[in-house]
């Protein structure tokens, strides 16, 4: 029935439980296209039958027509034979016309010619009226079977009105079932694009990277050598006379964070370096790349240990560039700036983190502000 609901579906997938819907309509129009072929056939053959029934009571109303002048041509012959029998004397003279014959062979022809006429005369009557008996009932049957055609054609005209009022509202079902799962597999097409546009772009801008970048390159006595790298490296602040490199290079923003309230009850343990996305994150000073992340709050993360045991964590990368256990100069291109973790929609930055002898995260915003410039 059209107005029945359908089942409910469970399906994870919204495209199966659309297309589960589309296919559910179609069947139903099938079913329905069924039933009124169905009805269709059985109504021609009612319709045949009472078309012979019209027929036959057509033929018979000939008959009828037919008989009633018969009936009416015997009637007047027989009148006509009364009128001259009785003009020429009636009985009597019939009588007189059997006594004239010369022989009693020729009285015994008049008798039977005289029989014979009023026999005639009398079937023809009888004949006729039969036939007119006949007529009538044949003339109702007739009336009946146009009442029945006319009921039936009106029946059958309601019950195809009927029919394509529900074929119609089905096939707009199932367009719009249709269109939902165009709908759907147009949205996955989009978003799979996007996701694969985006995987190149990463990969193009990785290896780019890779190609352009060269390590920090020193003298002997600790000079930086200019020219062959793309990393800010700052030379004014350096215990023990350290090179250091400001983790996202020249022109970034950042502000002292440090225990600020954060999501869960959490409090920030570092400070968040914004740089454009996909730009450069460079080693903040000489050391190992001894982990990588990815997941969790910091998304993709790096972790460079420094000789002293100090170590620097980077989280919500882009992508990682130095791979774990490279060696890697102040001012390297470690990794890009990025916002994955539970970064996605917040400005791209670099969480970084301090964390002397490799224990517990210190406030790094001094040691940034000294190395990068306040901002």
């Amino acid at each position: 029935m059209l107005g029945s609901p359908l089942p409910v579906s469970h399906a994870a997938d919204p495209l199966d439980s659309a297309q589960a819907r589309a296919d559910e309509l179609r069947l139903r129009l099938d079913s329905l296209r069924k039933t009124a072929a169905v009805a269709v056939g059985e109504y021609e053959a009612i319709y045949a039958e009472l078309n012979q029934a019209v027929a036959n009571s057509v033929g018979a109303q000939s008959a009828l027509d037919e008989a009633q002048t018969t009936n009416d041509t015997a009637q007047g012959a027989a009148v006509e034979r009364v009128r001259a029998i009785y003009k020429s004397g009636g009985r009597t003279a019939l009588y007189a016309s059997v006594l004239r014959a010369g022989d009693p062979q020729a009285a015994m022809s008049r008798v039977a010619n005289i029989a014979a006429i009023v026999t005639l005369d009398a079937a023809s009557v009888d004949e006729a009226t039969a036939s007119e008996a006949e007529a009538k009932l044949a003339a109702a049957r007739f009336d009946k079977a146009i009442g029945v055609r006319q009921r039936l054609e009106a029946r059958a005209s309601a019950q195809t009105a009927e029919v394509e009022r529900l074929t119609a509202a089905q096939e707009q079902l199932i367009s719009g079932a249709d269109a939902e799962v165009a709908a759907i597999l147009e949205v996955r097409r989009r978003r799979d694009e996007v996701a694969r546009l985006a995987a190149i772009e990463k990969e193009q801008l990785r290896l780019a990277i890779l190609a352009q970048v060269t390590p920090v390159q020193t003298t002997p006595t600790g000079e930086v050598i200019p020219g062959l790298s793309t990393g800010s490296v700052t030379l004014a602040y350096g215990p023990a006379g350290g090179t250091y490199g400001c983790p996202a290079g020249e022109g970034v923003n950042f502000i002292d964070t440090w225990n600020a309230p954060r999501s869960g009850g959490r409090q920030h343990q570092g400070t968040d370096v914004f740089a454009p996305l996909g730009s450069p994150a460079y080693a903040v000073v000489d050391g190992v790349i001894d982990k990588w992340g990815n997941g969790g709050l910091g998304g993709i993360t790096l972790w460079l240990r420094a000789a002293n045991g100090d170590r620097f964590y980077y989280a919500h990368n882009l992508v990682n560039i130095a791979a774990v256990g490279t060696r890697v100069r102040a001012g390297d291109v470690v990794a890009l700036v990025g916002q994955t973790g539970n970064a996605v929609g917040t400005p791209p930055h670099i969480h970084f983190e301090a964390h002397a002898g490799g224990g517990a995260p210190s406030n790094p915003f001094p040691f940034l502000a000294a190395i990068c410039g306040q901002r």
